[in-house]
């Protein structure tokens, strides 16, 4: 029985606990008939949420019936062509957004409203899943008004898209045409989509147990105290932060996604090798894509896009990041992280890439090299609790005035403590390494447009990486950094 309630209660943290309940819940779906799916899928999703935090389930489900409700209001409002009619829409739709924004404002920023208006408020915790289900409502309401899908009429199909559990933990922020259509269509194993999914989940699992969990606590020592360790070992916690938040996030999205084609929905990538960006444009196309595409949809093209004047363009870019930042967190910092990149892609300039530029590998190993070294440094202020945090690090970061023996064994030393540091230093550079080659590959492959390749080498990369998660797996209770977001 402790068991089961240490399972229980590490479900929306755990990696092999959300697994495990995903392949039963995958299990049971495809074993009843094709016209009880649909049930049985928000039954699997209200047990999950139920089972991570069942307090903040009576508010999930109000608001899933409350815009379920509004989007069939504002359809019919839509349809009518009176002026009244038009404005009753418009004031349902803002209605229904607001109040979305509101609860996730009232749970993210209880803190700076308590400060701002001199009351005492006890700390609230935030409940699992709202920023990405608060966004999946917003466009689905701001679609129907705009008349870019019809609303569902089905309660059970709309509650299993904004509940759907695979989601709730990190996303992605599914759009719900694609996913309520497939559901209305009746949800059917597709052994072709199901290897698909397959394979992400262990790639999944490989970025999440092998390199994630490897790194964190490393990252987690360095940064807690850096004062007390070499600028070397400032640097390797900066590279690794970088590896870790990509891993981490990155890493659960396929399994999430992977989980998703189990159950015979499509889903489309999260992340698409940030990390090999020629720009810091083009790595915010690669990053969080579905996060960004929403931005860009629902924010940057109603504010006028670039349709509007080149400082106009530019201050809806700023806009856009600003948003980002605030969403991301509820400190100055995650705001200052936000207008940060949106000053890296302010300055990306416009046009199409020339090919018969000279020294074309040479501009892409440079743009690429660029990109990275910006994101250790937007990832330190991601991770920064303050300025005063931010600049004491970069303080430390380039006091690099010697590189002894003794400076490389302080910084190898926080890996475990003991002798054995070495070993598992190595092994987590070998595995970054085996990702950077599968990653590289991949990309070159895409770009040369070889789609049978890549299938050739699926069967020996899945072998390779259920070796290496069976021998290097961290096993514990890790959590994931993006579902506090």
């Amino acid at each position: 029985m402790s068991l089961l309630g240490m399972w229980l209660g590490s479900l929306g943290s755990n990696v092999y606990s959300i697994l495990l309940f995903s392949i039963l819940s995958v299990l049971i779906f495809h074993m009843v008939p094709i016209r009880e799916r649909k049930m049985v899928l928000l039954a699997e999703s209200l047990l999950f949420y139920g089972l991570c935090d069942l307090r903040f389930l009576g508010l999930v489900a109000g608001e899933t019936l409350l815009s379920w409700y509004l989007g069939r209001k504002i359809e019919g409002s839509s349809a009518v062509l009176s002026e009244r009619e038009r404005k009753s829409a418009n004031i349902l739709t803002a209605f229904g957004i607001t109040a979305s924004v509101a609860i996730l404002a009232v749970f993210k920023y209880e803190h700076f409203f308590a400060e701002a208006f001199s009351f005492t408020l006890a700390e609230l915790v935030m409940p699992l899943g709202l920023s990405y289900y608060s966004f999946r409502i917003i466009s689905y309401l701001a679609d129907i008004r705009r008349n870019r899908r019809r609303a569902e009429h089905s309660l059970i199909a709309y509650a299993g898209y904004i509940l759907f559990f695979p989601h709730m933990v990190s996303g992605p922020i599914v759009r719900s045409e694609n996913f309520l259509e497939e559901l209305s269509d009746g949800l059917r194993w597709n052994p072709e989509l199901a290897e698909e999914g397959i394979c992400q989940i262990i790639s999944g699992l490989f970025k999440k147990i092998v390199i994630a969990d490897r790194i964190q606590p490393y990252v987690s020592t360095i940064f807690a105290s850096y004062e007390s360790y070499p600028a070397a070992a400032l640097w390797l916690a900066l590279f690794l932060n970088a590896c870790y938040i990509y891993c981490d996030f990155a890493g659960y999205s396929e399994i999430a996604i992977g989980v998703t084609k189990l159950f015979g929905i499509t889903c489309e990538p999260n992340f698409n090798r940030p990390y090999l960006a020629e720009n810091m444009k083009e790595f915010w196309h690669r990053w969080h894509i579905s996060l960004s595409s929403w931005l860009r949809d629902y924010i940057y093209i109603p504010l006028g896009g670039n349709r509007v004047g080149k400082l106009r363009t530019k201050l809806n870019v700023m806009a856009v990041f600003a948003v980002c930042g605030i969403w991301h967190g509820n400190t100055p910092m995650y705001l200052l992280w936000g207008i940060y990149h949106g000053i890296l892609n302010i300055l990306v300039p416009a046009g199409k890439k020339d090919s018969k530029k000279r020294f074309p590998g040479l501009r892409k190993a440079l743009g690429i090299l660029w990109v990275f070294f910006c994101s250790l440094f937007g990832w330190l202020l991601f991770r920064s609790e303050s300025l005063t945090f931010l600049a004491g690090y970069v303080k430390h970061l380039f006091r690099l005035r010697s590189f002894s023996y003794s400076d490389i064994v302080a910084s190898i030393l926080p890996f475990t403590g003991d002798m054995t540091c070495v070993a598992y230093f190595l092994t987590a550079l070998v595995m970054l390494a085996v990702l950077a080659v599968m990653e590289i590959r991949d990309e070159i492959h895409q770009n040369a447009g070889d789609g049978k390749c890549l299938s050739r080498e699926r069967a020996w990369r899945v072998m390779l990486l259920v070796l290496l998660s069976l021998m290097f797996g961290m096993v514990g209770s890790g959590s994931f950094l993006y579902a506090n977001y």
